[in-house]
């Protein structure tokens, strides 16, 4: 085992990426995303311009999908509106705001209520831990947007195939 296999396996992962290591997860989803959604536009890499006199190595940019309109279905809309559920108690009845963003995630197969960006990280970190399989060979770089889009994309409407989480896109081409 080399160096920083060793150090790797001692430091727990944080939940969050480099810019290279985004830029890596940008590519794998964008792949994944033209495989198993051919009829959907493409998501694409679109670069940052450089600032004057700012050197910088890191990859700048950001992910971006043009040309998509999102209708809701009448189904979807019933689910926005809030629902509640009865807690039955011997003194009374209390209500609970219940809604489409408290829905199970269809991976953890419980419910998920943070979608905060600056919770990322941790429940980034929550769905991969325990699993250090996915932590080898880059996995979870690889997956890290998938994954996240799998919770993130439900709430404004976009529907991640779980093939999607199942396979691994080579990065050699």
């Amino acid at each position: 085992m080399d160096l920083n296999g060793a150090v790797e396996d001692i430091i727990p992962w944080d939940g969050t990426l480099s810019s290279s290591d985004f830029f890596l997860s940008a590519r794998t989803f964008s792949e994944k995303w033209k495989m198993f959604n051919p009829s959907f536009p493409p998501w694409q890499w679109i670069l940052c311009p450089k600032q004057h006199l700012v050197a910088s190595h890191k990859v700048e940019g950001y992910l971006s999908m043009e040309n998509m309109c999102h209708i809701k279905s009448s189904e979807e809309e019933d689910c926005n509106r809030s629902l509640t559920w009865k807690e039955d108690s011997n003194d009374s009845q209390r209500e609970e705001p219940f809604d489409c963003g408290t829905l199970e995630h269809p991976h953890l197969n419980r419910p998920w209520y943070k979608l905060h960006p600056c919770g990322t990280s941790e429940w980034m970190k929550l769905l991969y831990d325990g699993d250090s399989s996915l932590n080898r060979n880059g996995f979870v770089i690889e997956r890290y947007l998938v994954s996240w889009f799998s919770v993130i994309g439900q709430v404004v409407g976009l529907k991640i195939p779980l093939e999607m989480l199942d396979t691994v896109v080579s990065n050699d081409s």
